[in-house]
C-alpha cells in the first residue's frame, strides 16, 4: 500500500533533507522557495487546516493561480488526509457556487477577493447554499520575503509541532477534479491515491532521462487545478524536479525568456503553445539548448505541428500523449516514431491496457476503428455524488469473471487503431456530425488546414444548413503577415480532402476560441469574429 503522503511528501521531505536551500523547488515569477521551506511550509499549514477541523475524508478546495502558495496548500491538504479540490483561479461565480455546493467542503483556501465575491454571492442569491466552511486567505503570504514559510494567518508558531496521523488507504480520495467541460453541470472526478501514484509513476518512467543525473527544471502554464498540469506537478514533485509557475503563456516571450533564464529542461505544453513557441523561436534568440523534452496532451497537435516542432527543436523529445480528467494519462508516444507517426497518441501507458469496442460494447480487433476504453489502476473511481453518470461512463470490465468489481473507462472518444497498436484520435463521438449522409470528424478536417503554410491553428464544427442538413464551418488563424486568403485555403481543402468534407463556410479569426487547457469551445466558434 502506497500513498501520496508516504511517496510524494516523503520525496519531498528527502529533498529538504538532501537539497535544504541549496536547490528550488518552485520558482514563481521573482520568488523562489528551496525544498526545506517546501517540506516546512507545507506541515505547518496542514497543522492549521486540522486545528480548523479538517479530517480525514472532508473535501478542502482549493482556488488558486499557479503559485507557490496554492503548492504548499496542495501538499498540506494530502497531509491531512482530506480530499484535495483544486479549482481554477478564474473559475465564474456560478460555477464556484455550484462546485461548492456539490463537493461540500470543510474547509476553502482562495484569495482574500475571492473570499469577499462569494460570501457576497451567497448573500444576494437564495439557492440555499450552506457556506459551513471554514477560510483560507491566500494573500497574506504572497508578499511574504523569499523561503518564508507560509502560514494563511493560522498555522503553527513552531517547526517542532508536526500534524497528527490520519491513517489513510490506497482506496481513499485524494482529489476531486472538475471536469472543464464548457456546457452542462460540473461534475467531479474522483481520484484516489492509488490513481495518481500509478499514473505519476508511469509518468515519471517514460520523462525520465538516464543519460544524466542533474534534475529537470519544469515549466508549467498549464493550470495545476486542471487533470493535465495536476498530474505533471504531481510528476515533478516525486521526481524532484524544480518547477516554473507560469501563471498563463498569453505572452509567449515574456514565459519563453523565463524558460532560458532558468534553464528549463522540460516544458509542459498544449497545441496553442507549441504553436506560440515555434512562432516565437523563430523571431529571436533565446537560447533553450537545455530543453530536453516537451509534453503535449489535453487536445491533439496537427501532425504537421507536431513535425515543425521536431524540425525546429531537433535536439528535444517531443512527448504526444493522451488522457482525460477520468484517468489522467492513457497513451503515449515514443517520441523516435513522431516523424513516422505524427498523427498517433501511441501506446498505452504502463500498467494500462487500451481496447476498441463498437456501438454494442463488443471488443474490436487491431486494426480497427471504434471507442476506446481505458483500463488500469489509473482509471477513476467515478463521478462525486452522481452513480447514474457513473455507472454510463465507467462500465463492468470484460475481465470481470476474474475482477468482478473492476470498472473500466469508456472515453467517449473514437480511436482508430493499427495493428500495432498505434492510436489514432478521429474525435470526440458526440462532436462527430454527418454533412451530405457522410460521417465528418472535425479533427481531420482541422488537420488538413494546419498542414498549410501560414495556418497556425484551425477548428471546425458543424451548423444548421438547408441544402447538406449540417454544413462544414471552419475559423482559421493565420500567422502575421501570411499570404494565405480563402482561395487558397479552399484550393488546399480542394487537392486533400473529399468533395462532401469540404467547409462551406471559412472565417478568419485572431485567436480560436479555447479552454485553459487547449480544448475547443465549439459552441463558440459560429458568431462574431474575435
Amino acid at each position: 500500500m502506497q500513498l501520496l503522503d508516504d511517496v510524494i511528501l516523503e520525496r519531498v521531505k528527502e529533498f529538504a533533507s538532501a537539497c535544504g536551500v541549496a536547490r528550488a523547488a518552485l520558482i514563481d515569477g521573482d520568488r523562489t522557495i528551496d525544498w526545506k521551506h517546501l517540506e516546512d511550509a507545507s506541515r505547518r499549514v496542514a497543522i492549521a487546516l486540522q486545528r480548523a477541523g479538517v479530517c480525514r475524508g472532508d473535501r478542502v478546495a482549493v482556488v488558486a493561480p499557479n503559485a507557490i502558495e496554492s503548492v504548499v496548500a496542495y501538499l498540506a491538504v494530502v497531509r491531512t488526509g482530506a480530499v484535495l479540490v483544486p479549482i481554477p483561479a478564474d473559475t465564474r461565480m456560478p460555477r464556484l457556487r455550484a462546485i461548492l455546493a456539490d463537493c461540500d467542503p470543510q474547509a476553502v483556501v482562495a484569495p482574500r477577493v475571492t473570499l469577499v465575491s462569494l460570501r457576497a454571492s451567497i448573500a444576494e442569491e437564495s439557492d440555499g447554499l450552506d457556506a459551513r466552511w471554514v477560510e483560507f486567505a491566500l494573500d497574506d503570504s504572497f508578499s511574504r520575503p523569499l523561503g518564508v514559510p507560509l502560514d494563511f494567518g493560522h498555522a503553527a508558531s513552531t517547526s517542532k509541532v508536526t500534524a497528527r496521523e490520519v491513517g489513510c488507504i490506497d482506496a481513499d480520495l485524494a482529489a476531486i477534479i472538475y471536469t472543464s467541460g464548457t456546457t452542462g453541470e460540473p461534475k467531479g472526478v474522483m481520484l484516489a491515491h492509488a490513481n495518481l501514484l500509478n499514473t505519476t509513476a508511469a509518468v515519471a518512467e517514460y520523462l525520465s532521462d538516464t543519460n544524466t543525473r542533474d534534475f529537470d527544471v519544469v515549466s508549467l502554464a498549464i493550470p495545476i487545478s486542471y487533470s493535465y498540469g495536476f498530474l505533471q506537478l504531481w510528476t515533478a514533485l516525486r521526481s524532484g524536479a524544480t518547477v516554473v509557475l507560469e501563471r498563463s503563456f498569453a505572452f509567449p516571450f515574456d514565459a519563453m525568456r523565463r524558460m532560458a533564464r532558468h534553464r528549463v529542461s522540460v516544458i509542459v505544453a498544449v497545441p496553442t503553445m507549441i504553436t506560440r513557441m515555434l512562432a516565437t523561436l523563430s523571431q529571436s534568440e533565446l537560447d533553450l539548448s537545455n530543453l530536453r523534452a516537451v509534453t503535449c496532451a489535453a487536445a491533439s497537435l496537427p501532425p504537421a505541428q507536431a513535425l515543425r516542432c521536431t524540425q525546429s527543436l531537433p535536439h528535444v523529445a517531443l512527448h504526444l500523449m493522451y488522457g482525460q480528467t477520468e484517468c489522467s494519462r492513457a497513451a503515449t508516444l515514443d517520441p523516435r516514431l513522431v516523424a513516422t507517426h505524427p498523427d498517433s497518441v501511441g501506446t498505452a501507458i504502463p500498467n494500462c491496457e487500451l481496447f476498441l469496442i463498437d456501438a454494442r460494447g463488443r471488443r474490436l480487433p487491431a486494426g480497427s476503428e471504434g471507442e476506446l476504453v481505458v483500463r488500469g489502476a489509473n482509471v477513476a473511481r467515478g463521478y462525486w455524488r452522481r452513480p447514474q453518470e457513473t455507472a454510463e461512463k465507467f462500465i463492468p470490465s470484460p475481465m470481470a469473471e476474474a475482477c468482478s468489481a473492476e470498472r473500466v473507462l469508456r472515453t467517449g472518444d473514437r480511436f482508430r487503431m493499427d495493428r500495432n497498436g498505434l492510436l489514432t484520435f478521429i474525435g470526440r463521438e458526440d462532436e462527430i456530425f454527418k454533412c451530405r449522409g457522410e460521417k465528418v470528424a472535425p479533427m481531420a478536417i482541422e488537420c488538413v488546414l494546419a498542414s498549410l503554410d501560414g495556418v497556425v491553428d484551425a477548428a471546425v464544427t458543424g451548423v444548421a444548413h438547408e441544402e447538406d442538413g449540417t454544413a462544414i464551418h471552419a475559423v482559421v488563424v493565420l500567422e502575421a503577415n501570411a499570404t494565405v486568403d480563402e482561395r487558397t485555403l479552399r484550393a488546399h481543402c480542394r487537392a486533400l480532402l473529399e468533395p462532401a468534407l469540404q467547409p462551406r463556410f471559412i472565417e478568419f479569426r485572431r485567436e480560436i476560441p479555447r479552454t485553459a487547457n487547449g480544448k475547443v469551445i465549439r459552441r463558440a466558434l459560429v458568431g462574431a469574429g474575435v
